[in-house]
């Protein structure tokens, strides 16, 4: 099931991103989702209650660079 989460401008994609695949955020889904028949879901009602922290925008880019550098040095370590 594919949902679409529309951004405002106070939130940088990349740190949406970042933060949305944390486990706090994790957490929070696992916690809220239903299953009928062993398939977990959500709907847009319990996308709209998950919490996630909005620092300001620039914090927010500063953010996302140190995500974005921390994987490149993992994916890199991997490597070799």
């Amino acid at each position: 099931i594919l949902m679409r989460i529309r951004l405002t401008e106070e939130m940088c994609p990349a740190f949406f991103v970042a933060t949305w695949n944390s486990d706090v955020v994790h957490d929070q889904i696992v916690d809220r989702a239903t299953t009928t028949n062993g398939t977990f879901k959500i709907n847009g009602e319990v996308v709209r209650s998950i919490l996630v922290p909005v620092p300001s925008l620039e914090e927010q880019r500063t953010l996302s660079e140190a995500f974005r550098a921390v994987d490149a040095a993992q994916y890199a370590s991997a490597d070799h």
